[in-house]
């Protein structure tokens, strides 16, 4: 187990991205931490903004780490971008984490919380649009 946690931490960010006319989709895998990665994250959700009017999923896999740097680049972007919705997808517990610490939800309407890709992409097609 000690392996696993060593290989966790020493990941590099990895973030696929993929266009759909409903959709945007960013795979995440890796660290999404200080040490440059957010950097990395913050120039990939830049590229979404061509997506304007669709919403945005992060799909988060189990191994991510994400820390508070990564979730500051990811309500800077929503911030700047009021209009974008974002479905986050995957049962990673640093997002969890830090979402229930640290976002007032109240104030980020945007955010939609998925177990899996595919329990997003349903909604994607009915709602997910509109966050009705």
């Amino acid at each position: 187990m000690n392996e696993n946690k060593e290989n966790r931490n020493s990941r590099s960010p990895t973030f696929p991205r993929s266009e759909k006319p409903e959709y945007c989709i960013i795979d995440l895998d890796g660290n999404v931490l200080l040490d440059g990665s957010s950097q990395l994250f913050r120039e990939s959700l830049e590229l979404v903004k061509k997506v304007y009017g669709r919403p945005l999923i992060l799909n988060f896999s189990p191994e991510v780490r994400f820390d508070s740097s990564g979730l500051a680049t990811l309500l800077g972007f929503v911030d700047k971008n009021q209009s974008i919705q974002v479905a986050i997808c995957g049962e990673n517990e640093d997002v969890g984490r830090l979402f229930g610490y640290f976002v007032d939800m109240k104030k980020y309407t945007q955010f939609r919380f998925y177990k899996t890709m595919d329990d997003a992409l349903k909604e994607c097609h009915t709602k997910l649009t509109t966050f009705a």
